[in-house]
């Protein structure tokens, strides 16, 4: 009896620990209510969801209010929605409570609808729906600002290999912290042999999407150095780590017929007049750029404002910006949930958010594949060298074990392989204002 009561103590402390771990791992409180200010919805019995009458193209949004179970507290809440031609999952923050917005654009055209619940529950007998125009992508000459390699392929493979024309520009050599380059012991090679390879990948990695290779080019700027440029605009940067001064170094743009600088150097006014540049030479439909508000890495915000400056400076008021999140503000784990479900819209609460309307794409099965392809070939994405050692493989399986066990995994194959893509809509005059409360 002594040893049940104690195993039953370890159980008792193990799952205290892991729910108090899941509790804090969001940086909010996960039963608070999303706060979209949608307008216009129509509303459905839970029971008797009919979307017959939308057409496949359109984004449909659908709000909901759930209360998840104790059990919810270990194993995410989520909402299988199905109906006679197709399922797809929608995940929830452990403990998750309250008002949340789920896309359902695929099933456009489709009737009888059904919602089931696992570890959770929809506390309202109805539901609404708030639909969005569709910017038929297979039409549209479009323009990806990737401020590293991988960028791109994260936020919108599915995209940019649908459009009717794809340029990707890769903004910085993302040379910095390298956890596979460790056969070379010199950090400054380490982190050259990064760059290189991270260079290659951008330029190779969107040819799985059917990009042209002279559609993508790569303008060398340095890693962790974006901000400091804004802050110090007379001031030429180096590399941090490659001991790099020349951006000529890891800039590839010789191959591509789109426009630059022809004087680049690692300077504020030279990453705008690059901007200026690529705008004017490819003339884009869309521009697809990091949204400030909710993603936190400073090299993201910070590109996507050098851009706004080029836009403003041109009048690119027909130019639609799509903008999205890599790096949420509040956590590193979102989208939630596992591979290819559905990513619900990002946690909004009071903050100041910038955006007219969301767009979802959506990707078919085999196109989840390829995007999980691309992904693949980024290296980046990859743990470290583990096939060198068995030391290294344990470590890897270990770290893995550990991630799985306290929720914490910051896949980008688990987050970003979906059956979606979402966006959020805006233009280069109301996002600018993002930056006037920005630190």
């Amino acid at each position: 009896m002594t040893l049940v009561y104690i195993l039953m103590v370890v159980i008792f402390l193990i799952v205290f620990i892991l729910i108090r771990t899941r509790n804090k791992m969001y940086g909010y409180n996960q039963k608070k209510d999303y706060c979209y200010h949608f307008r216009n919805p129509i509303i459905y019995d839970l029971k008797n969801i009919n979307l017959e009458s939308y057409k496949s193209s359109q984004t449909i949004i659908l709000k909901i209010d759930i209360k998840s179970n104790f059990i919810s507290k270990l194993f995410n809440p989520y909402i299988k929605i199905v109906s006679n031609q197709k399922e797809e999952d929608t995940f929830f923050e452990y403990g998750a409570k309250g008002i949340r917005y789920i896309d359902i654009s695929s099933f456009c055209g489709m009737r009888n609808i059904q919602l089931f619940t696992k570890n959770c529950k929809i506390i309202s007998n109805s539901v609404e729906i708030f639909d969005f125009e569709n910017l038929n992508i297979e039409d549209k000459k479009v323009l990806i600002i990737a401020p590293h390699a991988d960028d791109a392929e994260i936020s919108s493979f599915g995209l940019y290999s649908e459009a009717k024309e794809s340029y990707i520009v890769t903004v910085t050599a993302g040379e910095y912290d390298c956890k596979y380059c460790d056969i070379e012991e010199n950090k400054k090679e380490q982190a050259k042999l990064k760059g290189n390879l991270r260079v290659f990948n951008a330029l190779t990695t969107n040819l799985l999407g059917k990009v042209e290779y002279q559609n993508s080019i790569v303008l060398g700027y340095f890693n962790e150095t974006i901000k400091d440029m804004y802050e110090n605009k007379d001031k030429i940067f180096s590399s941090k780590t490659a001991g790099v001064d020349d951006i000529d170094y890891f800039r590839r743009v010789k191959h591509s017929k789109i426009k630059t600088n022809p004087q680049s150097v690692a300077k504020w006014d030279s990453l705008v007049n690059d901007f200026k540049n690529i705008i004017n030479s490819i003339n884009p439909d869309l521009i697809l750029t990091i949204h400030p508000q909710i993603d936190s890495n400073l090299d993201h915000q910070y590109i996507t404002l050098a851009l706004l400056e080029a836009m403003e400076y041109l009048d690119c008021d027909n130019i639609k910006l799509l903008t999205f999140t890599n790096h949420l503000t509040q956590n590193e784990i979102y989208p939630y949930g596992k591979i290819f479900s559905t990513t619900a819209l990002v946690p909004k609460f009071n903050e100041p958010f910038i955006f007219d309307k969301v767009y979802s794409h959506q990707l078919s099965k085999n196109k989840q594949i390829y995007k999980y392809y691309a992904l693949e070939t980024m290296h980046d994405l990859r743990d470290a060298t583990i096939q060198i050692g068995f030391k290294k493989a344990f470590l890897f399986a270990f770290r893995q074990l550990r991630r799985y066990i306290n929720g914490k995994e910051k896949s980008y194959y688990r987050r970003s392989v979906r059956t979606n893509e979402i966006f959020y809509v805006t233009n280069y005059k109301e996002l600018k204002k993002a930056y006037k409360d920005m630190k």
